[in-house]
């Protein structure tokens, strides 16, 4: 298997599994795949993670959006509301600008609507 492919393969695989279970960062996906394939490219890793999330996106298996403050403990997650082609373009420049890899976010259509609490964001993902 070529090095494109077993990231292209390696990107799906994450997706799914984090599409199976509660919302998921940008940031996270982009990490698990460079974590498994410490050798690959930035630029293979982002472009198959982009894949990756653009077919769990056209496949309804997710949803992209982000968390907006309540004024409580509390956010809720805020599907985007564009197209799946913008939606992809957005999370393409967010790969580009590091800062921007944290405000991206996907939820499986099961969650929704999603509230959750403030701490529990912040203690949710361990690298």
């Amino acid at each position: 298997m070529g090095s494109r492919t077993l990231v292209a393969a390696v990107a799906r695989r994450v997706v799914a599994d984090e599409a199976e279970g509660d919302v998921f960062g940008l940031f996270a996906v982009l990490w698990q795949v460079k974590h498994e394939l410490p050798t690959a490219s930035a630029s293979d890793v982002k472009h198959a993670v982009v894949a990756a999330l653009a077919a769990a996106i056209e496949k309804h298996r997710i949803v992209p959006g982000e968390f907006a403050d309540r004024g409580d403990e509390k956010e809720a997650f805020v599907p985007w509301s564009t197209s799946a082609a913008e939606a992809l373009a957005r999370i393409d420049l967010a790969c580009e600008r590091e800062r921007d890899r944290d405000v991206v976010w996907f939820a499986p259509p099961k969650l929704l609507p999603l509230v959750v609490h403030k701490l529990r964001m912040l203690q949710s993902f361990h690298p």
